[in-house]
């Protein structure tokens, strides 16, 4: 007999849910290490503190002087440091306030200029003595089953912790459709503010986000994610995925009898 491979048996399960149903589906997908490689928040977050680009002050704390290259040493290691002690929430939140003090086509310029000196290969370099991985490019089976989904009406949401500037960026960059919720900032006299519009697309607040941008009454068809912060999103949907990282998410997907993808 032969085994149906992973997704192939995922696109086997939606398209049997889809069948008939009363009305459009949509799907929810994490973006970061999900669609693509690596994480356009973080490849953003470290060309900008390479570059000394920085405009606010205040993502350490108040007064500082954002333009020094001591404080970009100081945001971008204290990003890490909080990123590995497991604070998703204040890593994410963070990330995304380096966008703080642009006015959005400014952002987006950044955003296309990091994406440029990234490129698509894998791999690592160092910043500021911390090992980060490099190079950004698209997972071809998360491409395959976002355009799967479209050839079945099925309404793709990408669900991100990172901003919503970078990965409508990256969205572009890489000819992936789907509509988007990120982490989205106020706007102040056409200038991005470090305030950031809740609820806030981090964790159990993705959740949150379907309901408040998607539907509040039904869940989504499926969902896929790659690290345990995902998992809220995954458990919420009917049908569960997650991309194989070999890590907590994996496992636990295997325990439950998830879908899980080849990365």
């Amino acid at each position: 007999m032969m085994i149906m491979d992973p997704l192939a048996a995922l696109e086997a399960a939606i398209k049997a849910r889809i069948d008939g149903a009363p009305a459009q589906q949509f799907a929810v997908l994490d973006f970061d290490n999900t669609c693509i490689i690596n994480d356009v928040g973080e490849v953003t977050l470290a060309f900008m503190c390479r570059n000394h680009l920085l405009r606010y002050g205040g993502l350490l704390s108040p007064g500082q002087q954002p333009r020094s290259p001591a404080y970009h040493k100081r945001v971008f290691r204290h990003y890490h440091e909080i990123l590995n002690a497991g604070d998703i929430r204040s890593a994410s939140l963070l990330c995304a306030k380096m966008l703080a003090g642009f006015r959005r086509d400014e952002a987006e310029a950044v955003v296309t200029a990091a994406l440029d000196a990234e490129g698509t290969v894998a791999g690592e370099s160092e910043l500021y003595g911390i090992r980060i991985a490099r190079g950004l490019t698209v997972r071809p089976g998360l491409q395959r089953l976002i355009d799967f989904s479209a050839a079945n009406s099925v309404q793709i949401w990408i669900v991100s912790a990172s901003p919503e500037i970078a990965v409508r960026v990256a969205l572009r960059r890489f000819g992936l459709s789907g509509n988007l919720i990120g982490l989205r900032h106020e706007i102040d006299n056409d200038i991005l503010s470090h305030i950031l519009t809740e609820p806030h697309s981090i964790a159990e607040g993705k959740v949150d986000c379907i309901k408040a941008f998607i539907d509040d009454s039904r869940r989504p068809l499926f969902a896929v994610g790659d690290s345990v912060y995902d998992l809220p999103m995954i458990a919420y949907a009917d049908i569960h995925a997650v991309v194989e990282r070999d890590n907590a998410l994996t496992q636990e997907a295997r325990r439950r009898g998830w879908f899980v993808l080849p990365s």
